[in-house]
């Protein structure tokens, strides 16, 4: 019996902060200083582009948040302006990061409605209902190989998102000790 050998690539991205273009930052490397740039949505496509060729289409592009607050034209437009840059990047699947809820609930709700991709978070419900403000997973099948994935954001979106959502994790601790760190900051 011979057993074919299937791979699948994921090329993720988080905490870019809107930061569309290509830009200076700081890194620690061995314990030593450094500025290199970093960033920069066409540079991000582009590596897609190339990772998705160089495996045969065989390449999910996921982003893990924080993506649509930062810079001027995110905070100006409240995420409004990213949007369109994450769709033609081939963004394929997102779950939010604790900033996605800094516009408030609404707000993000519309920026949702304007992505080509899906959101998922298994960890954030409508406070009011319970009933859960995106799909808690999603199964791909890409180039022969079926891959599920369970979105999970911070629980820090308690303190953030406004009384309308709010973090399910399990067990009030982790909550609470969140809340209590970002009042410190």
């Amino acid at each position: 019996m011979t057993t074919s050998i299937k791979r699948l690539t994921l090329v993720q991205q988080n905490d870019t902060h809107s930061y569309m273009e290509l830009h200076w930052e700081h890194f620690w490397r061995n314990g030593l200083s450094e500025y290199r740039r970093a960033g920069g949505y066409a540079r991000a496509a582009a590596i897609v582009r190339q990772v998705k060729g160089e495996t045969n289409g065989a390449c999910l592009f996921v982003d893990c948040g924080d993506t649509i607050h930062g810079t001027g034209p995110a905070q100006w437009t409240k995420g409004a302006a990213i949007v369109p840059a994450l769709n033609r990047m081939g963004v394929e699947l997102m779950t939010p990061g604790n900033w996605e809820f800094g516009y408030g609930p609404e707000v993000l709700r519309e920026r949702v409605a304007e992505m080509n991709f899906p959101i998922i978070a298994c960890n954030v419900e409508r406070a009011a209902t319970g009933e859960k403000e995106f799909s808690p997973s999603e199964v791909r099948e890409v180039g022969g190989v079926r891959v599920g994935f369970v979105g999970v954001t911070s629980p820090i979106v308690t303190c953030r998102a406004s009384r309308d959502m709010r973090s399910s994790e399990n067990g009030d601790g982790n909550r609470k000790t969140a809340c209590a760190r970002e009042e410190e900051t």
